[in-house]
Parts: C-alpha cells; structure tokens; sequence
C-alpha cells in the first residue's frame, strides 16, 4: 500500500499560506471532536485546494492511526460541469482513480462501490474517491432520470424472478425515450455488471438481486403498479401508459436507497452546497431528506459519522433586501444563516446552545448600538466571533491593503447612448402587446433586454401568448412586421451590416469587439516573446469579455449577433474584395460556405500531391533548436534580429545541402520547404524515433464520455509515409534548384510552425514529444481551415495565390507570437492539475490532450425566428417542417453558456465551452445567466465582464466577478508581465515572474493573496490592467440609484452577517457613524487570525473558554 506522508507533505508545500492555515484548522477541529466544518472563503481563493489539502492530512492520519484498506471520499457537488472541473484537481496521488462523470447518480454508485472494492489498484492507493451530483443523486423527483441510469437498472431486473415475464415490457420502460443510444448503453452495462461481478467472485449480483427481490416482497403496492404498468405497455405501448415514468422514478428511488445503505463513507466534502439546501433540512418529511438523513445522520446503532466538509463562498444568502423579505415573506438571509449553523453543531448541543445565545446576545447589541456602545459592541462581536470559528474557516481579499485595486468600477465603463430605433424598438413591441390585448404581460426591462427580440423569443410564454392570438386574428400580423423586432434574413445572407440600434448591445460590441479584434484567432499572450505585429499590432490589451445577464434569450441574442458581425467583418469582407465565380454561392447559407478549405491533403495518380502543407504539421527538432526565445528576450532582441541569427544559422545548413540540386532548371523546385528540414533532422535521435513509424493519432471522444486515439489511415497518412521514404533513403532526391524564399520560409517555421512550436513547449527530448506535436499542430491547422481564419489570413496579408496561404499562415503565427501563447497557456493548464507526481512524458500527454479537447470544441449553431418564419408558422404550422420554422445563426466569436432541460450531451457542451473560453482561442466573448455565476472559472483570458442586467442583491455581483477575479487570472498575468516583464530568465518565465513579484510584494500583512489574487498599487504607479467591471446604464434611469446603493451595500453588508432585515441594520448603523468601525467585521481567516500555520489550536481555545 502506498505511503501517504510524503505525499502529504508534497502536497501541503504546494498550498499557498493561507490555504496552508485553513487545512491545519480544519485537520484540528476533526481531530477535536468536531464532525462538521464549513470553509468559506470568497470567491475564487482556492477552496477545492484546501478540500486536497484536507483529504491529504486525514487519509494520512488514518493511514497510520487505523486499520483501514480504504479511505473514502465522497464529493458531492451541485452539477457534472463543477465535477468535471475539480475532481482532477482532488485528486491525492496519481494511484487515486476519477471515473467518467457519466455514473455520478447515486442510484448507480453499487456497481461503482463493488468495482472498486475488487480493484487492488484502488486499495493500493488507498484514497477511494466517489463523485455525486445531487441534482441527479439525492433529488429522486424528476422521473426517468438518464437512459445510463435505466441500462443499469435493466442490467439487475432482468435477473430477477419477478420480472421474467416482462422482460419485453421492461425493456421499452427503460429504454423510454433514448431510442437511439439504448442499443449501446445496454450492452455496456451489460458487459460492466458480468465483469464486476466476476471479479468479486459472484458476491456482486447476490447482493443486488437479494436487496431487490426483498424490497419487491415487502411492497406489494410496487408489485401492482409494476404488474399494471407492464400490461398497459404490452397493449398500447409506453408512450401511451399512464404511470410509467411513476414506475421508472420507484425503481432510481429504490436503487438509490440500496447504493446509500452500502456508502460508508470517512469524509463527505459538500462543495458549492449552497446549490442544495433541501439535503441540511434533515427534519423535513421528503425523499430527498430521507435520503440525506441516511446519508450525512446514520443510525444510532451505526457509531460511524462522517467527517463532513463544506464548501461554499456563499453557504447561506448571504444579504436579504428588504424588497425580497417582502416578496418572499420571509428573511432568506437569516433563516438560512441559522440553519447551516445548527446543522454545523447538530451533534454538539452544547455549542449549539451556546452559540445560538452569543448569537442572540451580539444581534440585540448590535441593532441597538449607538455611538457610546462602541466597546460593548465590539466584545460582543468578539464572542460571537469564537462561537462561528469553531465551525465556520473564511479568508478574504478585503484584509489585504488595497485588494479592490484589480477592479475598474468607473460608471463611465457603462454610459450608454440611446438612439432614435433604440426607443422606437421598445415603443413598437409596446403597440403591438396593447393591440392584441396584452398590456402588462411584460415589463420595460423585458422588452428591452435584447435586440430584436420577436426573433430571440423561443420558449417564452409571452411568444406563445401572441402565437395563438394572431392564430385568432392573423389579419393583424401586420403589426409585427418592423424592422427593429426581427433579424433581417436577407440581409444576413448578402452580409450585409445588421443595424442593430440596441444600447446595451452596442456597448457590449464596443468593450468586446473592438476594432480589429475580429482579425484576431486568439487572445495576445500577455509576455510575447517579442513585440506584436501583423493584426496582433495594438492589440495587446486585449481579452475577453464575460456577459451575465437575467434573461435566457440574451445569451443565445449575443451569440448570435456578435458572431455574425465578426464573420460579417472577415469572410463577408473578403467577399466583397474577391471576384465572383459563375454561379458561386457565397450566401452566408450556402451549403458549401466560402471560402474553401485552403489546407488539404489530396492524392493524384495515388501520390500525395500537397507535401508542402506538411510543412505546418512537420514538428522538426532542428528547427525547433534553432530559435531560443527565452534567449532572446534576455538580449532585448526585437523580431527582426531574431530573424537575422536564425538565417544565418539555416543559411550555413543549406549551403552543406546544395550538392543535391542536380537540375539546375529555371523553374524552382518547392520539395525543398519541407525536404531542407527533413534533411536537417538526419541522425537527429527524437526524430529517428519518430519515423519508424509516423502516424498521425486523432483524439476522439466515446459515446461513454472517454478520450480514445486512433490511427489516422487516411491521406495525411499517407503524405507522411511519403516523408518517412525520403528521411530513410535520402539518396533518392533529385532535386532542383532552390526557390528564393527558402530561408525566409525556413526561419517562419522555426520561429512560428504549429509544429516547432508544439515541440519546443513539449521538449523535443522527452519521448513522445514529436507524435504529440503533430497532433496539435494538426489540430491548430483545422481552425486555420475555417472560413473565418482563412478570411482574416487573406485580408492580413493579401489574396494568396496557388502554394501562397500556408506561408501565409506561418506569417500570422509569427505576428500573433503563437510559442508565447502556447507555453502561457500550458502554464495555466499545468496550474489547474497536479503534474507534480508525473513524469514529463505523461504530463505532455495530459497537456496536449486537454488543449486538443479545446480547440476541437464546436459551437452551437442557433434558432433565430424572422417575420417570414413566423408569419408562415402562423398561418400553415402543419405543413411546415421543424428545420424551416427557423433560420440557423453560427457562433463562433460568441457563445451562450446557459441551462437546457437534457443532460447528456447538454453537460458535456458546456464543459467543452467552458474549457475553450478558459483557453486563448476562440470563443472570445461567453454571454450566461446565472447558471454561471457559482462554483466555475472563467478567469485564465477574461477581465471583461458585463452585467447585462444589475441584479436584484449585491452578493450576485460579488458571485458573478468572482468567476475571473481568480487566482493567475488574465489582469494579473498581464500586470505581472507588465512590471517583471523585462527581468532575467532562466526557463520557465511565468514561474520566475511570480516568484520575483512575491518577493517584492507579498508579505506577512498580505500573505500570499499577493500577488497571485491581488496586486495593490503603489504610489504613483498605477496598474495598466484592469479587471473591466461594466454595467450599462440608461440615461436617467432608476439603474444608477440602484447601482450606487448595491456598490455601498457590497462594501458593508459583512457588518451584517446573521442579522435579520440587514438592510435596515445598515443603514441604522450609518446613521449613528458606525460606518467606519473595521472591528465590527468577522474575522474567521485562520491566517489572519492565528499566523501561517493555523495555531494555536482547538484544544487550547477550549482550555481557554473553560478558564
């Protein structure tokens, strides 16, 4: 079995300080008797690292101090896309096995918990880890649940006596409405059940069908139900049987109950559980309670209760106003504030009392506290203080000196100018509600939320309401027809400009699209290794923009809209600067979009005929060597010294390959792109590896959810075996005269080749590095293959004749610094998982296939109704297919990040876009609503965020920033670069920076906060970059009020914490001249309260309390 203690350690040194301080109070309390803790420190300071942190410690300490074979964790979080995002980084030690997030139900964690008993890899590495998302484990309401749920389910009951007559019937239960996938899933858990139970020698099915068959005999209700639903179905069918999804949500009810009974878990960790709040009722009567009972209060003849820890920067509503006391009937705030703490103290009764009269004692003081009081007050406090400390960790930015600086909150960011249509749009949609009788279904806000809004207004009941009244009268659909309610479908197909008179839009464009932005492909690396150039030129402040907004139309409006101007900006400029071909379609529609496809790969006569595109894809070690920029910029080279030394260097390798030039003809012979490199790479011992058997490997992803690779056998293929013939038997050119760019060419791939500078990212002398290489050069060359990419490729640098694009492209990546853009990126990627255990070879893996996972990410195309749809669907909706009812908007520079009703495939997009918003590609603008606002980053390129709409508490806005005011996010790198840009490096430039940046700026006072969260500014040195805070206001609108008072608010309502009708309190507490009282704020920070280690400890604060 593995020890854990030098793990432990290696983990522990890993922490930053404060995070360090928080374990060491989090191990002490568990230790002390205390079952149930709750970290919550704000937004973005590292929480899921504390939770390694404290998994480290315990399963080390119960390691040595039990006789234990496993330490069982369960994570338990709000949603698959959080778990996908932070179990990798939970994870202890690489023996510690993540299963696909496809099985995280809790109805399904029998067969996982059998598996893994039965893996000696699992006890090996001691740490079981088990993920649940309680929107699909714990709540059992919700009816059919995921066909992987029903193949599982199917897999057990089609053993069972019961349900041999009605295999067929149960079957088609199962199979519900996944017609398609069932085939497949059904086969697969199949062959899982038969495997798990072989390797636990039969124990397995026993167990399940023994727990099922008893639970059939004693509810006989079940067994009528079942007998009837299986009837109905056998004659007419389940689509048409009334009760079954009823039968379908018993038997995930009963599967759950059997999987809870078999946890026994050590450490529950509870993260983003504020998502959750039904599984703290523990007295309420429901199934979700009841199986949260089960679960987090076992048996009293079970003497086993988990440790139990909570993650959540907002574990109850954090500030109530008046106006949702007064909607809801109730203080959310308080009510909430007391519940998470009685369950925190459920099984201490005497902390529980004692807290709730600190807490009675403190709350009567405070709310009538005049200036006088101020002692009291503040001793209060300080009790109070002791009795949350014992169960509640939270660290915050505010108690570093300056940590608001990263944020532009200028109002100016917001100004909007209102145009003529901007009113005109909303006067008309008013019209037309108040002629056809419905005025006052929607609200000003909603009628300007996005522009054009009859075309955005899917799934909205209002869109529904006016359907079936023009259905009544459609002699008035002629109200509708407006220019300024719908996009334009003839002027989308010409490209044409749009015209889009919308306020907040404009300003929207304005911060995320500004000029020449729609040239670019990724985001500028914030340290280029040399000055930018080409579109990259002026761009260097550029990022991308984050959009929250209330209302699910906007999302899918900006993606829409915003992708549209910048195709319109690219491909339908170029368009207009290309002559036409007859009978060309260049519709935005067109089946076959233009431009064409510029890098192919094709066979003449059985022979690769386009061997010079490999000169993108080629990852050439000697080229690669050729160019060191970490070199180079402790020189202070600019690009054109840099490409002077490189072409000296290739110049003096061809010279020793002329002998080969035996046709001495005028035409020049283009085999020497990629012959001079191939020749270069002799006796080279990577590359002499590689070409025993070069073979382009495709990165795929399963119907299961898992990452496969495959050989590619198609023409690419062949083009490198052609490769390889030359490389083994280079006695067989013949080759002609020199083309005159050679060189020139030869020093754009060794400085800017896909390929060369995937490899020189990797180390070309790691094994495994040049098939690597190829495989993300070839992938980075599909996005240039796209419309856009080769629209702005021709535009940066002019229409490209025959053999012209691909040096083209090599140009592009030169300007844009693409080598600094990838190793910046690999720094952020190797930050967000534990590498350290790993050997390079297996960490480039990791890292290539994450990155080719990005950029192979396929946004969604989007329903966008016109007048002509509707009308038509108004008038002949029978007749009309689903595809015509709408026409089809691509995203690309813009994508919609917000809820859908499926799983699925749904969970998996949306963790794909968030992997490729968290990359410096493309999309460069993620429009939510509030399904992005808890629990996921979208820090590692983005300090733009627009609130679409002010939200209604100014916690939100706190929630919603801290998805990029994160740690290493996108302002701080550049800040970082900015000021420590210009020192000496000696290999990793992104770790030595911060290195130097901590010596200089952290201290004792700020802990390591700075520089890695905040960056204060000094005196008379004001930061460059700024997280961009933009909330687009009216004109004279109630907006701004409400704005002002949410800011000030923001800033005082942790004066409030636990408090009833805090609004009132604070402003009671200005009145009286309180508003400057830092003491009166909680301080639960373990490194601000007791120093880096976290001590003195629990024990002597008890000693203490008892004294």
């Amino acid at each position: 079995m593995i020890d854990l203690s030098a793990k432990e350690k290696e983990i522990l040194s890993g922490l930053k300080d404060f995070q360090l301080a928080t374990v060491n109070r989090v191990d002490d309390l568990f230790r002390n008797g205390y079952r149930r803790v709750l970290v919550a420190d704000e937004v973005g300071l590292g929480k899921t690292l504390v939770a390694k942190g404290v998994i480290a410690k315990m399963s080390c300490f119960h390691q040595k101090s039990f006789m234990k074979d496993l330490f069982k964790v369960v994570y338990v979080c709000s949603n698959q896309s959080i778990a996908g995002q932070n179990l990798k980084k939970l994870k202890v030690h690489p023996g510690v096995k993540v299963d696909g997030l496809s099985d995280t139900r809790l109805s399904m964690q029998h067969l996982k918990i059998y598996e893994q008993m039965h893996d000696p890899s699992i006890r090996e590495g001691f740490v079981q880890l088990i993920p649940l998302t309680p929107g699909t484990s714990f709540t059992m309401t919700g009816g059919c649940g995921s066909v992987l749920e029903r193949a599982l389910i199917y897999a057990i009951f089609r053993r069972i006596y019961f349900f041999k007559p009605y295999l067929p019937q149960l079957e088609e239960l199962m199979t519900s409405y996944a017609t398609k996938s069932w085939p497949y899933w059904l086969d697969r858990f199949e062959q899982l059940v038969i495997e798990v139970d072989q390797k636990s020698n039969g124990a397995y099915l026993r167990y399940m069908l023994g727990k099922v068959s008893d639970r059939l005999e004693t509810d006989p209700e079940l067994l009528r139900l079942a007998e009837k639903v299986f009837t109905s179905i056998k004659a007419i069918g389940y689509l048409k049987t009334q009760k079954a999804n009823y039968l379908i949500l018993q038997f995930r009810k009963m599967m759950a109950e059997i999987s809870v009974e078999m946890m026994d878990a050590d450490l529950v960790i509870m993260d983003e559980f504020q998502r959750f709040p039904e599984l703290i009722k523990l007295d309420e009567d429901n199934e979700t309670a009841m199986l949260a009972r089960r679960f987090f209060s076992p048996e009293k003849e079970k003497k086993h209760h988990p440790y139990i820890l909570l993650l959540s920067a907002t574990p109850y509503k954090l500030y109530s106003t008046l106006e949702e006391i007064r909607e809801n009937r109730k203080d959310e705030h308080y009510e909430e504030f007391m519940r998470v703490m009685h369950f925190l103290f459920e099984h201490q009764a005497d902390l529980r009392q004692k807290f709730n009269i600190t807490w009675k004692n403190y709350s009567m003081t405070l709310n009538e506290a005049s200036y006088g009081d101020a002692v009291l007050l503040v001793a209060r406090k300080r009790e109070a203080e002791k009795c949350l400390y014992k169960g509640v960790c939270r660290t915050e930015r505010m108690k570093v000196p300056g940590a608001s600086d990263l944020i532009d909150v200028e109002t100016r960011n917001g100004s909007l100018k209102i145009q003529e249509d901007d009113i005109l749009s909303f006067v008309e949609m008013d019209k037309v509600l108040a002629e056809l009788g419905l005025s006052g279904a929607a609200s000003v806000e909603y009628i300007k939320s996005a522009p054009f809004i009859m075309s955005f207004m899917q799934h909205y009941k209002l869109k529904q309401k006016l359907q079936d009244k023009l259905k009544l009268e459609p002699k008035k659909l002629s109200l509708l027809k407006s220019q300024r309610l719908w996009v334009n479908r003839k002027k989308v197909a010409g490209y044409k400009d749009l015209k889009v008179n919308h306020a907040r839009y404009n300003k929207l464009r304005e911060v995320a699209l500004p000029p020449q932005a729609e040239k670019l492909l990724w985001v500028p690396p914030a340290r280029p290794y040399y000055p930018l150039g080409g579109p990259f030129k002026n761009q260097e402040g550029f990022s991308k923009t984050l959009v929250f907004s209330a209302w699910e139309m906007v999302p899918r409006a900006i993606a829409a809209l915003l992708s549209y101007e910048a195709e319109r900006l690219t491909v339908g400029e170029l368009i207009r600067k290309t002559p036409k071909a007859k009978h060309e379609n260049r519709s935005y529609f067109a089946k076959n979009r233009f431009p064409a496809p510029r890098i192919k790969f094709a066979m003449t006569n059985n022979k690769p005929e386009n061997m010079n595109h490999l000169c993108l894809l080629y990852p050439s070690a000697s080229l690669a060597s050729l160019y060191d920029p970490i070199g180079g910029m402790n020189r202070g080279l600019n690009l054109r010294k840099i490409r002077i030394e490189i072409r000296q260097k290739i110049k003096e390798q061809l010279e020793q390959m002329k002998f080969r030039v035996q046709r001495e003809e005028l035409r020049q012979d283009e085999r020497w792109y990629y012959v001079a490199p191939l020749l270069m790479d002799q006796k080279h011992p990577e590359m002499e590896a590689w070409f025993q058997n070069p073979v382009l490997r495709n990165l795929t992803e399963g119907l299961d959810g898992v990452d496969k690779y495959e050989d590619d056998k198609g023409i690419i293929s062949k083009h490198l075996q052609q490769l390889k013939r030359l490389y083994d038997e280079p006695e067989l050119l013949n080759m002609g005269r020199m083309p005159w760019d050679l060189e020139e060419v030869l020093v754009n791939m060794a400085i800017a080749s896909p390929a060369v500078c995937a490899l020189r990212m990797l180390d070309p002398g790691t094994p495994g590095s040049v098939d690597l290489a190829l495989q993300l050069a070839k992938t980075i060359v599909d996005r240039f293959n796209t419309q856009e990419a080769i629209a702005i490729v021709d535009l940066s640098y002019g229409k490209a004749g025959e053999g012209i694009h691909w040096k083209n492209i090599l140009r592009y990546c030169m300007d844009g610094n693409l080598q600094a853009v990838l190793d910046e990126y690999a720094h952020m990627l190797l930050e967000g998982y534990d590498f350290s255990q790993r050997d390079r070879k297996e960490r480039n893996s990791v890292l290539i296939k994450d990155m080719i996972r990005t950029l192979k990410t396929h946004t969604a195309s989007y329903n966008v109704d016109t007048y002509q749809h509707f009308s038509d669907n108004i008038k002949y909706s029978k007749k009309i297919s689903r595809k015509e009812r709408y026409m089809r908007m691509r995203s690309s520079y813009a994508v919609g990040f917000y809820d859908t009703k499926s799983e699925g495939k749904s969970v998996q997009r949306k963790d794909n876009i968030r992997l490729s918003f968290n990359s410096p590609f493309r999309p460069f603008v993620l429009a939510t609503t509030s399904i992005g606002q808890e629990g996921l980053d979208f820090h590692y390129y983005c300090r733009n965020i627009v609130h679409w709409n002010l939200p209604g508490n100014p916690i939100d806005l706190e929630q919603r920033e801290g998805r990029i005011n994160r740690y290493k996010c996108h302002a701080i790198r550049q800040n970082i670069a900015y000021k420590y840009g210009k020192m000496s490096f000696q290999s990793d430039i992104w770790q030595e920076m911060f290195n130097q940046a901590q010596k200089r700026e952290s201290n004792s006072e700020t802990s390591d906060l700075v520089p890695f969260w905040c960056l204060p500014e000094q005196e008379n040195e004001p930061q460059p970059y700024k997280i961009q805070r933009v909330v687009p206001l009216y004109p004279m609108s109630r907006d701004s009020a409400r704005y002002e008072r949410l800011i000030k608010i923001l800033s005082l309502y942790r004066l409030s914490l636990g408090q009833p009708r805090q609004e009132e309190l604070i402003d009671y507490l200005f009145e009286r001249g309180f508003e400057g009282m830092g003491e009166l704020f909680m301080n639960l920070s373990p490194y601000f309260k007791e120093g880096q280690q976290g001590k003195p400890g629990i024990a002597k604060e008890n000693k203490e309390n008892e004294a």
